[in-house]
């Protein structure tokens, strides 16, 4: 069961380590089954919510702006984005596997590609671009202000930072 939890705690509780955690007011009514329950072996994972389609929509809005001034195509600019403040894994791959890795990645989408760095005792050290798809919200909320920054360079209109900060307190509470 995943529960959505907002704030947590750790102290001592009668000198036993415990963790109080703050929970979504919808997920509370789920977790009193755990009530004195013995979770031994069970494991907590700390994870960000995943971006939102209202990023993702907001963001390519944005893009196609910025497109339609630039004369530049939406895709260009989205992995552009990507390269400037978008997440991305450095790998370490033979010369002889670098192609069929940079085919298999970009098999999951435009924005996952693999740029070569350099070349080092016959490997090939690059970085592998993740598309939006696999972003949390922090990581969209990122790659979100520098398209904001970009359409400012372009005297394209954009909501104002007040707007934009209550946008992003709302997704990363959607956790």
């Amino acid at each position: 069961m995943k529960l959505r939890i907002k704030k947590a705690k750790a102290l001592l509780i009668k000198n036993k380590p415990c963790l109080v955690v703050e929970l979504n007011k919808y997920d509370f009514d789920r977790a009193l089954a755990y009530n004195d329950k013995d979770l031994d072996g069970y494991v907590i994972e700390i994870a960000k919510a995943k971006r939102s389609n209202d990023q993702n929509r907001y963001m390519w809005e944005m893009i196609t702006q910025i497109s339609e001034a630039s004369g530049v195509r939406p895709n260009d600019i989205y992995k552009q984005a990507i390269r400037e403040a978008g997440a991305w894994l450095s790998v370490r791959v033979s010369k002889s596997d670098y192609k069929a890795l940079c085919k298999t990645w970009a098999t999951n989408g435009i924005g996952w590609w693999v740029e070569t760095e350099r070349e080092v005792n016959g490997d090939v050290i690059g970085r592998a671009y993740r598309g939006t798809s696999s972003y949390n919200s922090v990581e969209m909320s990122k790659l979100i202000d520098w398209v904001v920054e970009e359409c400012h360079w372009y005297n394209i209109e954009t909501e104002t930072p007040e707007q934009i900060a209550k946008r992003k307190a709302e997704w990363n509470e959607q956790v």
